[in-house]
């Protein structure tokens, strides 16, 4: 089998020889930065319940009905994002990975029709009442 040939990129100065400058073919983005998404998805998924617990009081007080935590929680995200997220690119990017996580958990609960707004302040129709056959 015969031995693969390598691209040569023609520059604009020559060698002496004759020959082309062989160019070196490098990876686009470093191992690094391909596992980031992994990693800042490990990371929300780490952090999720302790935000959860901080951001609920504000979700208490949303009128979204059964998505008012999942509203809150994209807030949150959103707020890490811009003035964490910039100085830490790792906790940025896992603040938006929470985001698409939450919009995507939205989309899933109006998709299947379960979206009511007045969930959170429904309250007990029946007074006590009840009526016996006998």
């Amino acid at each position: 089998m015969a031995k693969r040939r390598r691209t040569t990129k023609r520059t604009r100065s020559r060698p002496s020889f004759g020959r082309f400058k062989r160019s070196k073919r490098g990876s686009a983005r470093s191992k690094a930065a391909s596992t980031m998404p992994f990693v800042a998805a490990a990371l929300y998924g780490a952090g999720r319940q302790k935000l959860a617990q901080l951001v609920s009081p504000i979700a208490a007080k949303i009128p979204g009905g059964n998505i008012a935590d999942e509203i809150a929680m994209f807030g949150a995200n959103w707020a890490i994002k811009k003035f964490i997220g910039r100085k830490v690119p790792i906790i940025g990017q896992a603040a938006k990975t929470g985001m698409l996580i939450e919009a995507a958990n939205i989309g899933a609960v109006i998709a299947a029709g379960q979206f009511n707004i007045g969930a959170g302040q429904q309250q007990s129709i029946n007074s006590g009442f009840t009526a016996t056959l006998g």
